[in-house]
């Protein structure tokens, strides 16, 4: 009976870890997944070694301007913040430059732009800039001289007539002063006559009338 005791006690010993250590038969132990291990790039600073200026030489005239770009060397990724330049002209009497790198004629020269990295003023890029003479492209009479109807033997009299050139940069110059244009016309014969005046490279014509008197 003793032995049959502790035989029972055994078995209920045994039951009791099945029913506990063994469970229902799940697998507990994490499940791998396929999914990629996502790793991140480390951020790698550019830095700027050359600078390059859009044109190595400018021509442009009096009262005109051009602007200049300027790009990095190398070039700069998408999203990074554009540096700061700094722009400067070797002669300001002849060209001058603003912070945009907007260049202005001032007088017939040459003069060079400079543009800097403002953080390292070693690496720059330079453009040599050509300022010209605004060139007349076009001459009109504004206002015709006080006589225009001449008896034969009278010398043409340019009094009182008014010029405008027109020029190649957009602006305009009234002409007065007969020692700055010269006109020609012959003044032989009677009936009208086509006078040209001549200024800078271009012409313009008005008609005077010579009669017997």
């Amino acid at each position: 009976i003793a032995i049959l005791s502790t035989l029972a006690i055994i078995l209920a010993i045994v039951i009791v870890c099945v029913i506990v250590f063994g469970g229902n038969g799940d697998d507990k132990r994490p499940t791998k997944t396929n999914e990629p291990i996502q790793s991140v790039e480390p951020t790698v600073e550019v830095k700027v070694s050359a600078l390059v200026v859009s044109s190595p030489r400018l021509i442009i005239t009096e009262g005109d301007g051009a602007t200049l770009n300027v790009s990095c060397v190398p070039e700069l990724p998408a999203g990074k913040e554009i540096p700061e330049f700094t722009w400067k002209s070797s002669d300001e009497s002849i060209a001058t430059v603003n912070e945009n790198g907007r260049v202005e004629g001032v007088k017939e020269g040459t003069a060079t732009v400079i543009v800097y990295l403002k953080s390292n003023m070693d690496i720059f890029d330079e453009c040599m800039v050509i300022v010209e003479k605004p060139v007349a492209t076009k001459l009109e009479v504004v206002q015709l001289p006080t006589k225009t109807i001449y008896a034969i033997g009278e010398q043409l009299d340019t009094t009182g007539m008014v010029l405008k050139a027109f020029y190649n940069n957009g602006t305009e110059k009234e002409i007065t002063d007969p020692a700055e244009y010269t006109v020609d016309c012959s003044m032989e014969g009677i009936g009208s006559r086509s006078a040209t005046v001549y200024y800078e490279g271009v012409t313009a014509q008005y008609t005077v009338r010579v009669s017997l008197f």
